[in-house]
């Protein structure tokens, strides 16, 4: 039997601590993969996910004026998926898998993380608990890079332990741990929020000596090399000067943001507030809080230095608090042990461990199953209004699309993120393709401006967003003034598909 500093349960048996810890954490790692990689292509590519595809499937020296203009802070991600989609393809499942390889990724290190300062059951628990976190799932199971750069932060952290606990320098070391912080950066500009987190941690410890002033040295170090793409982030700060007219609000920054509905963040609070007491307690006695310390600032200071930051331009986005969710699983974790090491016998203690650790995963399914189903991203419904038009439009037919919304919710990215479903059909609507511009989607003309060829006798019209029968109304009366009269309609979560045949071929 080992000691495990009094998590949940103080021992381990003897027959597993013979196993390294390397199994354990990979093992933890492949179950948080496989839970994000489990029905991840259930839902529909939404308008961020288009970015992704879109600019990871154009040529890719067309890529490069594009990050000119915009999303730059996501080219590496970019330049990755362009070559990921060239071997494996650009289905939904396809696109989605590295990011739950991250997860799986991100898991193994928080294990070994808190194995380290702590022991294995804790660490096992944290592992298991992040895995289910809805915001992980979520993030695991979209083509976005946000679970690549959580991935790096935990790795980040991970090191930065390792190098401290060392009696040695390791120079190296140190410059491939700030390289690598710096490289995180630019797959998410703000995982550099790690910087400040684990400045303000080590300046909370008494030990600190020349520990804190190495870690400044190379933090610094890391965000120099970073200065490009603040840079470039700063310059293109307008792009989401939306996040403005969106705050998150109370729902949004304490159920939403991390646990995905209001049963499952009752629960995680409510533990959470047992750890903070716990870590209070434990800093009154001078009992070891590094871990739980540590958690708790990376949970906290991030979105505070976001919603500092907002006050002069918008920034705060639940989806960029991503990167505290592996803190968010330490705490939760921390609070399950600090009431389950109090019970006698131990057993009940264990018992009541694994029963809080299963109702988070009970309550957090809902959360799970949704995002999952056909509109689980942002309500998108991009793959059913393609899918409606491959079942019913024949080579020859025209398509249509409103294009009076935001881009990233324009109906028109159901062609290029599905082009399989438009085979043979006409796009008398593009004025030039997204390829041959040095901007992430397609120039067009307006609907009530498009000229359907006149050897079409069928057009197929899609409109997305609120409003549709104010919008709708100058749309068709251009097309009934070229002889089209609507003739069947489809009514989809976000969409409408309107057939329209020509009047004179009825």
């Amino acid at each position: 039997m080992i000691p495990d500093n009094g998590t949940m349960g103080t021992v381990m048996p003897a027959t597993l601590a013979r196993v390294p810890r390397t199994v354990f954490a990979l093992t933890v790692g492949v179950i948080a993969a496989l839970i994000s990689m489990i029905g991840s292509a259930g839902a529909s590519y939404w308008g961020d996910e288009a970015a992704s595809v879109m600019s990871a499937t154009r040529p890719l020296h067309t890529l490069w004026p594009v990050l000119g203009n915009v999303d730059a802070v996501h080219g590496l991600y970019y330049v990755f998926l362009h070559g990921w989609i060239d071997i494996f393809g650009a289905s939904e499942f396809s696109t989605r898998f590295p990011s739950a390889l991250a997860v799986g990724a991100a898991a193994t290190g928080l294990v070994l993380l808190v194995w380290r300062m702590h022991g294995p059951r804790l660490a096992i628990a944290a592992g298991l608990i992040f895995a289910i976190l809805p915001r992980v799932t979520n993030i695991g199971s979209e083509a976005r890079g946000y679970a690549i750069a959580v991935a790096g932060v935990v790795w980040v952290v991970y090191g930065l332990v390792c190098l401290l606990e060392s009696s040695k320098k390791h120079r190296g070391l140190w410059w491939l741990w700030a390289v690598g912080l710096a490289i995180t950066s630019t797959v998410f500009m703000y995982s550099l929020l790690i910087l400040p987190v684990v400045g303000l941690w080590l300046l909370l410890d008494p030990a600190r000596g020349a520990r804190l002033w190495r870690t400044v040295r190379y933090g610094a170090l890391a965000a120099a090399l970073s200065l490009p793409i603040i840079a470039i982030g700063f310059l293109e700060r307008g792009q989401i000067e939306f996040l403005g007219n969106r705050p998150p609000g109370v729902n949004g920054v304490l159920v939403t943001q991390w646990f995905g509905n209001i049963n499952l963040a009752i629960i995680a609070w409510a533990l959470i507030l047992v750890a903070i007491v716990n870590i209070v307690l434990r800093m009154i006695a001078k009992a070891d809080v590094r871990l739980p310390l540590l958690a708790l600032i990376w949970t906290v200071l991030p979105p505070v230095i976001l919603g500092l930051i907002s006050i002069f331009s918008p920034s705060y986005s639940q989806r960029y608090l991503s990167m505290c969710t592996p803190a968010v699983a330490i705490l939760i974790a921390w609070g399950i042990r600090s009431i389950a090491v109090r019970l006698q016998p131990k057993l009940f203690g264990q018992i009541l461990g694994v029963a809080l650790v299963l109702s988070l995963a009970v309550t957090g399914y809902s959360s799970y199953a949704a995002q999952r189903g056909p509109h689980g991203k942002d309500g998108s419904d991009l793959r059913q209004i393609a899918e409606t038009i491959g079942a019913h439009a024949k080579p020859g037919d025209a398509v249509v699309f409103n294009g009076d919304i935001r881009p990233s919710r324009k109906p028109r990215l159901a062609l290029r993120l599905y082009p399989e479903d438009f085979t043979g059909i006409l796009d008398p609507g593009l004025k030039k393709s997204y390829v041959k511009t040095a901007h992430l989607w397609d120039e067009t003309y307006d609907a009530d401006k498009t000229t359907v060829p006149t050897g079409v006798d069928t057009v197929w019209y899609v409109i997305s967003g609120p409003d549709k029968i104010k919008r709708e109304k100058a749309d068709l009366a251009h097309l009934k003034d070229q002889g089209f009269d609507v003739v069947d309609k489809t009514t989809l979560k976000r969409s409408w598909v309107l057939q329209l045949e020509r009047a004179d071929a009825h």
